[in-house]
């Protein structure tokens, strides 16, 4: 799918980041045997994967709570009356409960008006950009003047439970291959308001992008609560390939971006999708290395870093890169 905006704005984006630290080393540190008896070397997470540490709250924690936050900074941020915002989409993998929906709980929270449509919208680390098409389109055919997309993540149950299989005695060499990529994953939270242009006319553009899928490949990164496997491997050759389809569809081939945003998964894969799609690797921000994986909110809360950060300038060209297990790809343009 190709979708071209030209009536869409993002007001505002923001991201909060978890209170807790947890580094490579101290993982490490917890299956100190499981390495000696594989064979593994300390600082193998780091040298792999480019991760110093990731950010953690409470396990306790509800993701609404977390969720909410985000939300009102970004409202103030855009300077809006909660009434305007015409619909909620919160873009969470985790969640606090089946039911009710994770929106519902946010929109409750905030007080949003009964006329603001909200639900979830999940499609693994692809739901955000996912949330941003959903969104630009109402906007763009006139249905909503403004929409809020929201995520939080707090994967932390998952990341413990792993920990503590990993340094049991039985723990195999392919059991930890296929359970490493949990070690990747981090936890924040973003938000993002988007407006008809009109009501904003000095905001960035939302140009939109395109979405490709190959569901052939859906079963090489699976997941509950508790536990994540992964075939690393296959997932980034796939990924690199989708993504590269993704590219020629939308003609990004020479396109020529101020500031890049991919996924932040880890080292290998941002440099392989760099190289794939011809992109200037100095020009990408990464938040990974001290954040991890934070799923679905890695794109939107590295760009909010980035433009916290003044890295991103007023007409700059931004390209953001999404991919979802399944697996999904979306490739959006803005111009800032």
């Amino acid at each position: 799918m190709k979708l071209s905006f030209s009536n869409v704005s993002i007001l505002a984006v923001s991201h909060i980041e978890a209170p807790l630290v947890l580094s490579s080393a101290q993982i490490e540190e917890r299956f100190e045997d499981t390495y000696r008896r594989l064979g593994y070397e300390k600082g193998m997470i780091e040298k792999m994967t480019g991760i110093k540490e990731r950010r953690y709250w409470d396990v306790n924690t509800p993701l609404s709570e977390v969720a909410t936050e985000a939300a009102l900074k970004c409202i103030r941020d855009a300077g809006i009356e909660l009434e305007k915002i015409g619909i909620l989409i919160n873009t969470s993998v985790c969640r606090d409960y089946l039911e009710p929906s994770v929106a519902c709980l946010i929109h409750g929270s905030l007080k949003l008006s009964a006329s603001c449509v909200n639900f979830d919208l999940t499609n693994a680390c692809l739901g955000f950009i996912d949330g941003m098409h959903v969104a630009g389109t109402m906007i763009e055919n006139g249905s909503i003047d403004y929409a809020l997309v929201v995520n939080a993540e707090n994967p932390i149950l998952g990341i413990e439970s792993t920990i503590n299989k990993l340094a049991a005695p039985d723990c195999t060499e392919a059991y930890f291959n296929n359970n490493f990529a949990t070690l990747t994953l981090g936890c924040g939270a973003a938000a993002m308001i988007l407006c008809r242009k009109e009501l904003s006319p000095g905001s960035p553009v939302f140009h939109g992008g395109v979405f490709q899928s190959a569901t052939e490949y859906n079963r090489l990164c699976v997941a509950k609560p508790e536990w994540m496997q992964t075939d690393t491997r296959e997932l980034l050759r796939s990924g690199v390939e989708l993504g590269i389809k993704a590219a020629k569809l939308a003609g990004w081939q020479d396109e020529k971006f101020d500031v890049f945003i991919p996924h932040q998964v880890s080292a290998s894969y941002i440099i392989k999708i760099c190289e794939a799609l011809n992109i200037d690797h100095s020009k990408n921000y990464l938040s990974f290395p001290y954040y991890g994986n934070i799923g679905p909110a890695s794109v939107p809360f590295a760009l909010s870093k980035a433009v916290s950060e003044n890295v991103i300038k007023k007409g700059d060209l931004v390209g953001i890169l999404g991919f979802g297990s399944g697996i999904n790809c979306g490739l959006m343009k803005i111009r800032w």
